[in-house]
């Protein structure tokens, strides 16, 4: 398989990097849909497939909108979350949320197949195990549910993760988190202050003995998980989350340096790659206009341009 795959949100597919440098689609037809299951990936209907991990032996997993729509009162309208995967052979099915209910509680373990859950975030175990960050509906309550850090078995259920416990921490559900060795990374965007009802806008680490380190104004959001790292996005530059602190792996000025641009930068959406190598977005404002770069920081450190857009007149930069 190969060493980077794009969701790309926009055209509804995901890409694939081949040994030529070049791209080609691995699922999705450019229309935005949920169907396919059972059949060749490249002939689904994909919709803004996000979150994608690969495992040791090819399998690619990600998420995307289901066809369960929320009651308004509860989760905004909004369709559920699904879990899709691609085989090495090319083949898409469903494992998660494609009969979604809300079970009554509590609960050990629940079937994947009728998880009830809106939003996810992937990762790997370094066994390879799926690991999801995601609330499943339980006894009508979702914000009281299963979850967030949950396992997915071989026999299609979720479980929850215990390989690597984190104490409880107040209002932890209005973040965002993924798993680190021995710790847990928090993106808290609610900004509801340290209270019953949030947290400030920050990066918030919780270590496996109950202690917590918190990076304040955070503007940033993105999280990576491999090779046994954290790598994240805090105020415009590229950083490796550890239990004590953060380690600068890129600054924004030295990406403006690298890549000879002014006036300004955005770094996105990051990915660790099998190797240790680290992917991530540029968006880029300039006198030209706005253009995506995807770039590649190799482990010693060097920028190499993997994919540019073309340079666009518009206000606004995705």
């Amino acid at each position: 398989h190969g060493d980077l795959y794009i969701g790309d949100g926009g055209r509804n597919e995901i890409l694939e990097r081949v040994p030529s440098g070049r791209f080609r689609v691995v699922a999705g037809t450019g229309v935005a849909g949920f169907t396919g299951d059972g059949g060749p990936a490249d002939r689904a209907e994909v919709d803004a497939p996000d979150n994608l991990v690969v495992t040791p032996d090819g399998t690619l997993y990600f998420t995307q909108a289901g066809r369960y729509l929320a009651p308004v009162s509860s989760s905004g309208g909004m369709l559920n979350t699904v879990i899709r995967e691609i085989t090495p052979g090319g083949t898409v099915g469903t494992v998660a949320g494609l009969h979604p209910s809300c079970l009554s509680g509590p609960v050990r373990s629940i079937p994947a197949e009728s998880a009830l859950f809106y939003g996810a975030s992937l990762s790997l175990e370094r066994d390879g195990d799926l690991v999801v960050d995601a609330s499943l509906c339980v006894g009508n309550m979702q914000d009281e549910g299963f979850g967030p850090n949950l396992l997915l078995t071989s026999s299609g259920r979720f479980i929850k993760d215990t390989s690597g416990p984190v104490p409880a921490v107040a209002s932890i559900d209005y973040g965002s988190g993924v798993l680190g060795p021995g710790f847990q990374v928090f993106s808290c965007g609610s900004g509801g202050g340290q209270t019953a009802d949030g947290h400030p806008r920050e990066l918030l680490v919780v270590r496996s003995d109950g202690s917590s380190v918190a990076y304040p104004d955070y503007q940033g959001g993105d999280f990576a998980v491999g090779e046994g790292e954290v790598v994240a996005t805090y105020d415009g530059n590229l950083v490796r989350v550890t239990s004590s602190r953060l380690v600068p792996l890129l600054t924004n000025q030295e990406l403006l340096s690298a890549l000879h641009i002014q006036p300004g930068a955005d770094i996105g959406a990051p990915a660790v790659g099998t190797n240790g190598d680290i992917y991530f977005v540029a968006s880029i404002i300039n006198r030209s206009g706005c253009q995506d770069r995807i770039l590649e920081r190799t482990t010693e450190g060097a920028l190499r341009q993997i994919w540019g857009s073309s340079a666009s007149r518009n206000n606004t930069c995705f």
